[in-house]
């Protein structure tokens, strides 16, 4: 029967699996199929149908072809094309589902050759045969290839005799170019091929005009487009593991993330050029569970959409064997329990309870396939492409599909050893789901309920690494400091991000956010204070001859202040005070153009303030003091300054000052006394 649609992306895995494993099907383009034709579900040896994709067959078979649906391994069947007679071209010939033609976007074809001999394969427009995409033939030398604009060059390829051609033709409709691959090696790329008022319809393999009649064997035939891509989090191929132990790396590097210490899991050659495959075996009559854990990336559950889980695996003897698929902690009951038992019988365990619905055999390898629909909470399970669960309500709330257990189950009587490949576990919800978040820009200081500017942005990633998609929620809370309100505080994404322009807190302290997106992914930001607001305050005091400079006894010096402020109008009063040291009079105002007051200070000194509410902009006052007559060998004038509740040479905020400090003058013939100080007796 079809594999049902939440299997379609298993039922086209190829390769036949034989005795040991045969190299494993390339990984499949991932989008909305045309296209399907795995034959696995056909009758064996039987000739193939010319139903259309919507069967899975091709639409036409010429009468000197023919094309019998032919069994490799248990579970695994391809079509055998072979000529029957003459020379003239014979090819079956696919089409896509409702006769379509593709004329935009990407078109990807996958299928799978083997062949003693020379084969064709063939992408044309629907209907007809004229407008060549592609033309490829294998012939004795290697591959040649056509398109509508001519012969294509192609690069040498490195394959490996007797193995199956894994082929994928690439076709970028909206650049009009297209390339090959084949078992992962580039035969060309980036050709254009010519046809500008057509698109992609057909595909045809088989004999082209030659005496070839051995048989072509074709497998795995998908057409994709462009669209919603099914996700892998789980990726478990051993062909570039070393030979010996796995280690427990996780998903990232295709390892599990727990073996039980009674498990030996040694990858092992598996029959075929550079093909491997995981070898486990538990200890006899262990009474628990021998197993080993797989996870999706980072620990990922899956609590929405379709999660789909294949494996290849041949169970080596008939002994006791259990599979479980739990969310990541492993706290709740399992999504699915299979257990595998001495005589042969598949039970499984899920909500409804446990049953007979299956068996198996010691030493066939099988691909299992689990199917989980999160939002319908059911699960299936199917063995070679044969339904031996149907949808059934497996019973788990609240949790995600994560983690993947298989070994030895209890009471083992001989280990309950068997092969491992080809583990992945494949999802719809992974690309939408927020994964990670990061500040873009942290907060900045601010005052209560004003807007942090400029405005926090938080950017957020999926499983992969890549932008979550447009209008995903993203909120901000507040993760320490006192009690405060945030307003402005949801954003749905854009290109990845989320900005909070109308970001505010309430009140007043330190604080940090806490980002939160999805149900677990989270980011905490900088601390950053939010206070009343200031203005900026800064002081230039300068002097007339300067600083530094000699001053003779009775001359005048003149002080110049200069007060600027930005940002906003003064919140407090800003004080001023000058006092002359030893030496210097009394100082006197002699430019003040009335935004200052001034009163008279201690010891000759001034005291000028600016009232609060004074306005952003600059103000300058200017005082003298004269150089009296007994002045000593230096004359000092240090200013002083506060603002607010800040005293002394500071506030809150502290103004800067330029020259507030260190304004001295050496004096020309400073009166000397006999002892050699100021204060002592003249001579």
């Amino acid at each position: 029967m079809r594999f049902p649609p939440v299997f379609r992306f298993f039922a086209l895995a190829a390769a036949a699996l034989g005795g040991a494993f045969c190299p494993p099907a390339q990984a499949e383009a991932l989008g909305p199929s045309v296209l399907v034709a795995h034959f696995d579900d056909k009758t064996p040896g039987a000739s193939i149908g010319t139903g259309g994709a919507a069967l899975g067959e091709p639409v036409q078979v010429p009468s000197n072809l023919s094309a019998v649906v032919t069994q490799i391994a248990p579970g695994d069947q391809v079509l055998r094309l072979t000529r029957t007679s003459g020379s003239s071209a014979a090819y079956a010939r696919f089409e896509l589902l409702d006769g379509m033609e593709v004329t935009e976007g990407v078109v990807r074809i996958r299928l799978t050759l083997s062949s003693l001999g020379p084969y064709s394969v063939l992408v044309r427009e629907s209907g007809s045969m004229a407008q060549s995409f592609l033309t490829l033939d294998l012939t004795p030398l290697g591959f040649l290839a056509s398109d509508a604009a001519g012969a294509i060059p192609t690069n040498p390829l490195s394959l490996q005799a007797g193995e199956p051609h894994r082929l994928e033709l690439r076709f970028d409709m909206d650049a009009g170019t297209h390339q090959t691959t084949v078992n992962g090696q580039v035969l060309y790329t980036g050709r254009a091929h010519g046809i500008t008022t057509h698109g992609v319809g057909r595909l045809s393999v088989g004999h082209n005009a030659n005496n070839d009649t051995h048989g072509i064997d074709l497998d795995s035939v998908r057409v994709m487009l462009d669209g919603p891509l099914p996700d892998r989090i789980l990726d478990a191929h051993f062909d570039e593991h070393p030979l010996g132990p796995i280690g427990v790396g996780g998903a990232e590097v295709g390892e599990p993330v727990f073996i039980g210490q009674t498990l030996t899991a040694d990858v092992v050659a598996a029959g075929g050029v550079g093909n491997r495959a995981l070898e486990v075996e538990g200890h006899s009559g262990e009474e628990s569970v021998q197993a080993m854990w797989w996870e999706a990336l980072d620990g990922f559950e899956v609590e929405t959409g379709v999660v789909e889980i294949s494996a290849r695996i041949r169970f080596d003897v008939l002994d006791r064997y259990v599979v479980l698929v739990r969310e990541s902690s492993g706290s709740v009951p399992p999504f699915l329990r299979l257990n595998l038992d001495s005589l042969g019988n598949i039970t499984a365990t899920a909500a409804p309870g446990a049953g007979a619905f299956g068996t198996y055999a010691a030493g066939v390898p099988y691909r299992l396939r689990l199917g989980f629909d999160l939002d319908a909470g059911t699960v299936e399970v199917a063995l070679n492409d044969d339904i031996l669960l149907p949808p059934t309500p497996h019973g788990v709330t609240n949790h995600g599909v994560s983690r993947f257990i298989i070994g030895a189950n209890a009471f083992s009587q001989t280990g309950s050893q068997f092969l491992l490949d080809d583990l992945v576990i494949d999802t719809d919800a992974a690309g939408p789901v927020p994964a990670a978040l990061a500040f873009l820009q942290q907060p900045s200081n601010t005052p209560p309920l004003a807007p942090i500017a400029p405005p926090v942005r938080v950017g957020v990633v999926n499983l992969f690494d890549e932008p979550i998609v447009d209008g995903t929620p993203v909120t901000l809370e507040i993760a320490s400091g006192p009690s405060a309100t945030l307003s402005g505080n949801s954003a749905l994404t854009v290109g990845g991000e989320a900005s909070f322009p109308d970001l505010s807190v309430d009140a007043a302290g330190e604080f940090t956010l806490r980002a939160r997106s999805g149900a677990t992914a989270t980011a905490l930001s900088d601390a950053f204070t939010v206070a009343a607001a200031t203005p900026d305050v800064t002081i230039f005091y300068s002097a007339t001859p300067p600083t530094g400079s000699t001053v003779n006894l009775l001359q005048t010096i003149d002080y110049r202040v200069v007060v600027t402020i930005t940002d906003m109008a003064l919140t407090e009063a800003l004080e001023l005070a000058t006092q002359p040291g030893p030496g210097l009079g009394q100082a006197t105002i002699v430019a003040n153009p009335g935004s200052f007051s001034v009163l008279a200070g201690m010891n000759n000194g001034l005291l000028i303030s600016l009232p609060a509410g004074r306005a952003p902009g600059s103000y300058e006052l200017v005082f003298r003091v004269q150089v009296g007559i007994d002045a000593g060998i230096l004359v000092e004038n240090p200013f002083f300054f506060r603002y607010g509740p800040g005293i002394g040479t500071g506030g809150d905020p502290s103004p800067g000052c330029s020259g507030c400090t260190g304004m001295s003058h050496p004096v020309n013939n400073p009166k000397i006394f006999a002892d050699g100080f100021e204060n002592g007796s003249e001579t």
